[in-house]
């Protein structure tokens, strides 16, 4: 089973010393890991392997949806219903697609509201959006990012005092139950050779 990755210099949870749920300790504070559906989100700046290639995550767009920038695409073709294209030009596709919802919202602002100062200083945040031809936005769940090295988390806040309920052996086991989860799926990545094989996955969750 793999280990749950942690951020350099952290130490396993102490339940001794914070009886309350948390992930790790970080220079002596109790941190938790940032979950969504229960599942780690990987941090900015994590390199991450895609159904198109290697690369980093950027920014998020949402709590989960990621942005991230392909620095060595995958050299199989892709495999689509319409025929077959190469992992760079599908990527770019999708940017594209990105792009223009981000230039027709600036456009409808403008448009709706007028051309001042306040909403040119919003389409100005929004063209700021823009992704290269090498960046897509890419759902958690839907996409292959289980080999991020880094993960989001944030300080654990104890409970107040009367939520206070739980024992630490029922927060040990807690932990341990979330571990297993995360440990399973990077555990199902490590065992994938990518790009070997994957056209046809990419052929029924990409297909058009």
């Amino acid at each position: 089973m793999t280990t749950l990755p942690l951020p350099q210099n952290a130490t396993p949870a102490n339940f001794d010393l914070f009886p309350f749920a948390h992930d790790f300790v970080l220079d002596g504070v109790p941190k938790t890991f940032t979950r969504f559906n229960g599942r780690l989100v990987p941090a900015v700046g994590a390199e991450v392997i895609t159904s198109h290639g290697i690369g980093f995550i950027e920014r998020a767009t949402g709590n989960n949806t990621v942005i991230v920038r392909v620095v060595d695409f995958f050299s199989a073709p892709l495999v689509l219903r319409s025929g077959e294209t190469t992992h760079e030009a599908y990527v770019a596709r999708l940017s594209e697609a990105f792009n223009s919802n981000i230039l027709l919202e600036a456009s409808w602002i403008t448009q709706r509201y007028g051309d001042t100062k306040a909403n040119r200083a919003k389409c100005d945040a929004l063209l700021g959006l823009l992704l290269d031809d090498d960046q897509y936005e890419v759902r958690v769940s839907d996409d292959i990012i289980e080999s991020a090295s880094k993960f989001s988390y944030s300080t654990a806040v104890a409970p107040k005092l009367r939520d206070r309920v739980k024992t630490r052996q029922e927060l040990k086991a807690e932990r341990k139950a979330l571990e297993a989860q995360a440990s399973a799926a990077l555990d199902w990545f490590a065992g994938l050779e990518a790009p070997a094989g994957i056209a046809d996955e990419l052929e029924e969750c990409f297909g058009e």
